[in-house]
């Protein structure tokens, strides 16, 4: 095995992105979130209470006759 130490102090650090790019991202990352959100809680409301009223039905249904 082969080691190595490296000093912190002696690399330089790498550039921070500019504050442009890191708005830029940040909108993009919050712009994916609220429409993946959206995609996933949209249809449930729209279909939600209808499957829900069946599986009450359902469940209403087998609690009185089984």
């Amino acid at each position: 095995m082969i080691f190595a130490l490296v000093k912190i102090g002696d690399r330089p650090f790498p550039p921070e992105p500019s504050p442009q790019n890191l708005t830029w991202q940040l909108l993009l990352i919050g712009f994916g979130l609220v429409n993946g959100m959206a995609l996933v809680f949209i249809p449930l409301g729209m279909y939600g209470s209808v499957f829900l009223r069946l599986f009450g039905f359902y469940f209403y249904f087998f609690l009185c006759f089984f």
